[in-house]
């Protein structure tokens, strides 16, 4: 009996130690862009933007709350950008009780694994996929973008005809 006891004990404490994070992990993001598509993902899929630390390669969402049987839970999605490969997991994950928020232990379950994680990468996957076709210059950070001969586009909607410059691909359709 003493056995099945600690093997029950040790079992628990391993799942609970040995618990690595869940995360989801887009690859083949377009080089130079890759911010603006996780950001403009995270924005249609209505979250907001809690930090964003470019020096890391790193974002967090605001908190993110749903309801799990009766108890409220929130978490953090955090994206880790390394080349063209976005990592997301859901970090800072706490659940409601009556003093106030208390850290969860455990795996996000899959239910919310696929809602969140995978919903987000699925966002991204979309609109990386589109990217080009709906492009927008509010999409663009300034500094990646130049339209014809060296103008730099802030929010300059008007550009018709001049061709488009991303990395080092030129567009000919005009925007706008």
């Amino acid at each position: 009996m003493k056995n099945i006891i600690l093997t029950l004990i040790s079992i628990f404490v391993f799942s609970i130690s040995g618990y690595s994070q869940e995360s989801v992990t887009v690859s083949g993001l377009a080089e130079g862009i890759q911010w603006q598509i996780i950001k403009k993902a995270i924005y249609e899929s209505g979250y907001k933007i809690g930090k964003f630390n470019p020096a890391e390669n790193t974002l967090l969402t605001n908190w993110i709350q749903w309801k799990a049987l009766m108890v409220e839970n929130r978490g953090i999605i955090k994206v880790v950008l390394s080349g063209q490969d976005a990592t997301l997991s859901m970090v800072q994950r706490s659940y409601k009780t009556k003093t106030g928020w208390d850290d969860a232990i455990g795996k996000l379950s899959k239910k919310n694994k696929k809602k969140y994680l995978q919903g987000l990468a699925d966002k991204i996957i979309e609109i990386s996929a589109v990217w080009l076709e709906k492009i927008f210059l509010s999409d663009i950070e300034p500094n990646s973008a130049t339209a014809g001969f060296g103008h730099t586009p802030k929010n300059d909607k008007a550009i018709k005809n001049s061709p488009l410059i991303i990395g080092e691909k030129t567009y000919s359709r005009g925007i706008g």
